[in-house]
C-alpha cells in the first residue's frame, strides 16, 4: 500500500512539472512591454503560425510584442503585393530604420512563431511611429536566396569577362611599364651619348692648336703636289703625244705590212714551190755525189744544137738552177 502511494505522488509531481513546462514555454515570450511604446505596420506574404501577442525581438532582445493580425484587402493586396498586415509595438527607445527588414521565425521546444526585426544601417534614414517595414517569411527568402544564386550564376560569365579585361588591363599597364622602362634605357643612352660628346668636345679642345698645325701641313702638301703636278703636265702631255704617233705609226706599218703580203701572195707562193724544187734537185745531187763523186771534178759537156739539156746533175747546174729559180720568185 505503502509503495502505491510512492507512485501516485510522483506520477502527481512529473504531471505537475510537464504542465509548468509547458506553461514557461507557451508564455515566456507574451510578456509586455513596460513603458511607452511605438507602432509599426509589418506586410507579409505568409506569418505561418504567427499569433497575436508573440514576441518581437531586435537584435535577438524581446523590444515587444505583436498586437494585431488581418489579412489585407485585395486592393491593398494588388497595391503592396503582399497578403498579411501584423501590427507590432516595440520600445519607444528602438530606432528602425528604413532599410530595416522583418521576419518571422520559429523559437522554443514547441516551434514558437516570433518576429525578428534587423536594425538595418548605422546611415540609414530612422522611420517614425506608424511607418511599414517590409517583412519576409523563411520561404521568401528561400526564393531571394534562390534567385540570388540565379542571379550569380548568370553574373559569373560576366564576371570572368570582367576579369579577363582586368587580365589585360593589367597586361596592357605591364607593357607601359615596360615601355617605360625602355624610354629609361633610351634616355640613359641618349645621356651617355651627350656625355661622349661632351667628352671629344673637350678633347678637341684640348687639341686644337695640334689639329690646326695637321691641317695646315696638309694643305700645304697638297699645294706642293698641285705644283708638281702642274710642273709635270706638259710633260706627261708630251709623253702622251708621242704614244699616239707611235700608235698611228705601227698602225701605218701594220697597213703597210698587210697590203704588201696581200700584193706578194703569188710571188711568195711561187718562191716557196721553186725552194721545193731547189730541195729535191739538191737532195737528186747529194745523193748522185754520194754514189759518183768524181763527178765533182768534171765539167758538163756542151748540149748539141737543137737538143735540150742532158739530164744529171752537177754543182754548177744545180747552182744555176737554184739562183734561175730565186729570180723568178722575185
Amino acid at each position: 500500500m505503502e509503495y502505491f502511494k510512492s507512485g501516485i505522488k510522483v506520477a502527481i509531481l512529473f504531471l505537475v512539472s510537464c504542465a509548468l513546462l509547458a506553461y514557461f514555454f507557451i508564455h515566456a515570450g507574451q510578456v509586455r512591454v513596460a513603458g511607452e511604446t511605438h507602432e509599426f505596420k509589418i506586410l507579409f506574404s505568409s506569418v505561418g503560425n504567427l499569433k497575436e501577442d508573440s514576441p518581437v525581438t531586435y537584435s535577438g532582445f524581446k523590444v515587444g510584442q505583436v498586437i494585431q493580425i488581418r489579412p489585407l484587402s485585395p486592393e491593398e493586396r494588388r497595391k503592396y503585393a503582399r497578403d498579411v498586415e501584423v501590427l507590432i509595438s516595440v520600445s519607444k527607445d528602438i530606432v528602425i530604420h528604413k532599410d530595416s527588414v522583418a521576419q518571422v521565425l520559429s523559437m522554443g521546444f514547441l516551434g514558437e512563431k516570433y518576429v525578428e526585426v534587423s536594425p538595418g544601417g548605422i546611415d540609414a534614414e530612422a522611420i517614425p511611429p506608424g511607418s511599414t517595414i517590409s517583412g519576409f517569411t523563411p520561404k521568401e527568402l528561400t526564393e531571394v536566396i534562390q534567385h540570388f544564386a540565379e542571379e550569380l550564376d548568370q553574373m559569373i560569365p560576366k564576371i570572368k569577362d570582367t576579369l579577363e579585361k582586368v587580365h589585360s588591363s593589367v597586361d596592357r599597364v605591364n607593357d607601359i611599364v615596360q615601355e617605360i622602362a625602355n624610354e629609361r634605357k633610351i634616355q640613359a643612352l641618349l645621356e651617355g651619348a651627350q656625355e661622349a660628346t661632351r667628352r671629344i668636345n673637350e678633347i678637341l679642345e684640348e687639341n686644337r692648336k695640334e689639329i690646326k698645325a695637321t691641317m695646315e701641313n696638309a694643305a700645304n702638301l697638297s699645294g706642293e703636289l698641285k705644283d708638281q703636278l702642274h710642273i709635270a703636265y706638259p710633260k706627261i702631255q708630251n709623253a702622251l703625244d708621242q704614244m699616239n704617233k707611235a700608235v698611228e705609226n705601227l698602225d701605218g706599218v701594220l697597213a703597210d705590212a698587210r697590203s704588201l703580203v696581200k700584193t706578194n701572195t703569188p710571188g711568195i707562193d711561187r718562191i716557196i714551190k721553186n725552194l721545193e724544187e731547189a730541195s729535191e734537185h739538191a737532195k737528186a745531187f747529194l745523193k748522185t755525189l754520194k754514189e759518183e763523186p768524181w763527178r765533182l771534178l768534171s765539167k758538163p759537156r756542151p748540149a748539141p744544137v737543137n737538143q735540150g739539156p742532158k739530164r744529171g746533175f752537177s754543182l754548177y747546174s744545180a747552182k744555176k738552177s737554184s739562183e734561175s729559180g730565186s729570180k723568178e720568185g722575185k
